[in-house]
């Protein structure tokens, strides 16, 4: 069960859940300028919010509630046009607060990719990175000549060592350059 628990705080650490609140701004209503969306950015917020994680292994089923946030950042985010890429450089570190049975756990990991890449496009005024496996919808939420903000719904399934972690929430990136 330790090695599950390892592998499910890896795993939420590389990979992305999100934020909900009743008072959050709506996504962008007149869309993006992609001129202003290309470049260099600085990576300098990663917030998971509402987040559950649920492992199954060996007929058990654990049911975690969690949060992480970003820290540390020494990590860009590049937009590029020819190709169409989106491409993350460096490192940052993950911090995963967890609540099981009551208890709440707090884990630190170091962090090394938001998209290593990622093929992506604009679709109806939101960013849209394009993987093999799927198409991830990021809600822009804030654009400013020298900031984005981006959420984007979470949910995500690894099988490892004879168990099933599944996690879901809401992932916050802010950029700025």
């Amino acid at each position: 069960m330790k090695k599950l628990s390892l592998v499910l705080f890896l795993i939420t650490g590389l990979l992305a859940s999100c934020e909900k609140e009743t008072n959050e701004p709506g996504p962008l209503d007149n869309g993006l300028d992609t001129t202003e969306l290309l470049g260099t950015w600085n990576v300098v917020g990663y917030e998971v919010a509402d987040g559950l994680s649920i492992t199954e292994a060996e007929g058990q089923r654990i049911t975690q509630q969690y949060t992480s946030y970003g820290k540390d950042y020494d990590m860009t985010f590049a937009f590029n046009m020819d190709p169409q890429t989106a491409v993350s450089n460096g490192s940052y570190t993950v911090v995963l607060i967890t609540t099981l049975l009551g208890q709440e756990y707090t884990q630190e990991a170091p962090a090394y990719s938001l998209f290593e890449s990622t093929a992506w496009e604009i679709r109806d005024g939101d960013i849209v990175f394009i993987t093999e496996e799927k198409e991830i919808l990021a809600k822009v939420m804030e654009q400013t000549e020298n900031k984005i903000v981006m959420t984007m719904d979470y949910n995500e399934s690894l099988e490892a060592n004879g168990g099933k972690i599944t996690t879901e929430g809401k992932l916050t990136i802010t950029l700025e350059r």
